[in-house]
């Protein structure tokens, strides 16, 4: 149950015990409850000689249990082990390492994206951090919560808008 799980999330992994589900650089079997060790490709557990990879697939690092064929972040399926399919849990890219629009994260290793928090006043935000671009006249700060008092705006991008305060002078 949990190497189903656990190659459910990691979908690039592979089997080197022989067993459908089983994950791991080893096959401990402990007597009656026949547990596999797992260890996920690339964790310092699974070593594998880099000169044992095919010069079409190097293995520069030696961290991994298989020679990586293709990685997708544990976001997609490699297709003829050398292409990510269609990218998902909001990720894109050829390796399914980048957030889509609206969204930020780090999703490499099977890292989550978040959604953009605006307030409202704005589609997009750094990828990497999440500080918004605000394209709402008056507003600012990293998630278009403050108004720009310096040139003259109040009011609440929280429940709403900034608006210019006039001097009538």
């Amino acid at each position: 149950m949990l190497a189903a799980r656990r190659t459910a999330k990691y979908r690039n992994l592979r089997s080197v015990s022989g067993q459908p589900g089983a994950v791991g650089a080893t096959d401990h079997k402990q007597t009656r409850a026949k547990r596999v060790k797992l260890a996920i490709e690339g964790s310092p557990q699974a070593r594998l000689n880099a000169s044992a990879c095919p010069p079409t697939r190097p293995n520069t690092t030696g961290l991994f249990i298989h020679c990586p064929a293709c990685q997708c972040n544990g976001h997609s399926q490699c297709v003829n082990e050398s292409v990510c399919e269609k990218c998902e849990d909001l990720t894109t890219g050829r390796h399914c390492e980048s957030c889509i629009s609206g969204f930020y994260g780090d999703p490499t290793n099977g890292g989550n994206c978040q959604p953009c928090k605006c307030n409202g006043h704005a589609s997009m935000c750094n990828p990497n951090n999440g500080k918004c671009f605000c394209t709402t006249k008056g507003i600012k700060g990293d998630r278009c919560h403050l108004c720009e008092v310096e040139n003259r705006y109040q009011g609440n991008p929280l429940k709403g808008t900034c608006y210019c305060k006039w001097n009538s002078n």
